[in-house]
């Protein structure tokens, strides 16, 4: 998985847990195990940008067809 979705798929349930307000970008950081120019080199704009990744990855989570056994 490449740093980015990792980084997405890490934050989406610390957003859930904690909120937009409630997690900031270093917790972010360390629960990703990466560099801050790492965090800011996939998501410029920072944590705000980090959400709405976030948000559209659970959308098309939930808009994939499901397979029927």
């Amino acid at each position: 998985m490449d740093t980015k979705l990792q980084i997405i798929a890490i934050s989406i349930p610390l957003f859930q847990q904690k909120g937009y307000k409630g997690i900031g970008v270093t917790e972010i950081i360390k629960a990703c195990n990466i560099s801050k120019g790492s965090f800011y080199h996939h998501f410029p704009d920072g944590k705000e940008e980090l959400l709405i990744a976030c948000l559209q990855s659970i959308d098309e989570t939930i808009q994939q067809p499901r397979l029927h056994h």
